[in-house]
């Protein structure tokens, strides 16, 4: 969807249809493929924090995933290969850093939560590559959305302690202490909070924008700030939880966002 969005605006609100649909086909069978190679080296972690998911149930066996995630990613680099060698470039890029991530950095805790943030990061840009143009809001939601997925990866680290613990995974939690990690994914949601704000006038942004982007900002700090006070696990799933629902929003205060 970021994908589409991002294309959509950068093209000054034109359809392309079928940019759109190879640009939303590399992003979903790319993004297939490193959530399925993410359950390959979690599986350690998942017999602890999620024992039902298929790899660890056995439902599904581990050279199966691996089949299907090259096919995932040869799929979504040929639909990129469609829209030039711009989208192909970025599409292997981050086809990579997703790879790279699930095999060796995500030990690494934080350096794997800001991994993360580029890969979701990147519908964005490849929106740009599409679009073959750059457009300053775009890269405004690239920087936010950035921001406030690496708050989210800081969040969810507290809830994989136990799971971690047994993998050796270096978190952020883990390192500095769940309290003093709840206040770096608070302080980080507030600067990309501040920034949607900052860039209604300076980039004279729609009214509509500003009804959308107002309710995700609320979302966003009331989930941050009721983790911070009190980061327990069952606040760490609300705000994990609410984050998706506040980054929803966002994406439509996007899209208006020129209107």
């Amino acid at each position: 969807v970021a994908v589409i969005f991002s294309a959509y605006i950068s093209l000054h609100y034109n359809v392309d249809i079928i940019a759109f649909v190879n640009g939303f086909l590399t992003g979903f069978f790319i993004t297939g493929a490193a959530m399925v190679v993410n359950d390959i080296f979690d599986i350690e972690v998942d017999a602890v924090n999620a024992p039902d998911r298929p790899l660890v149930s056995g439902v599904v066996s581990v050279r199966a995933a691996y089949i299907l995630s090259v096919f995932l990613i040869v799929l979504g680099l040929a639909f990129s290969v469609l829209e030039g060698v711009f989208a192909f470039v970025i599409a292997v890029v981050f086809a990579l850093i997703a790879m790279i991530y699930n095999g060796k950095l995500k030990v690494y805790g934080v350096y794997g939560n800001i991994l993360v943030a580029l890969c979701v990061v990147a519908p964005f840009l490849y929106g740009m590559a599409i679009a073959e143009s750059i457009d300053l809001v775009v890269v405004a939601f690239s920087i936010m959305a950035f921001l406030v997925n690496v708050a989210r990866e800081i969040i969810k680290d507290t809830m994989d302690i136990k799971g971690d613990l047994r993998r050796g995974v270096k978190t952020l939690p883990m390192k500095i202490g769940v309290k003093k990690s709840a206040y770096t994914a608070f302080i980080l949601t507030f600067i990309a909070v501040v920034m949607s704000l900052v860039i209604y006038p300076i980039l004279e942004l729609s009214v509509l924008y500003l009804g959308f982007v107002i309710p995700s900002i609320a979302i966003f700090m009331y989930a941050v700030s009721v983790y911070a006070l009190n980061p327990n696990l069952e606040n760490a799933r609300k705000c994990k939880r609410m984050y998706l629902v506040a980054m929803m929003i966002a994406l439509i205060a996007l899209l208006l966002s020129r209107v």
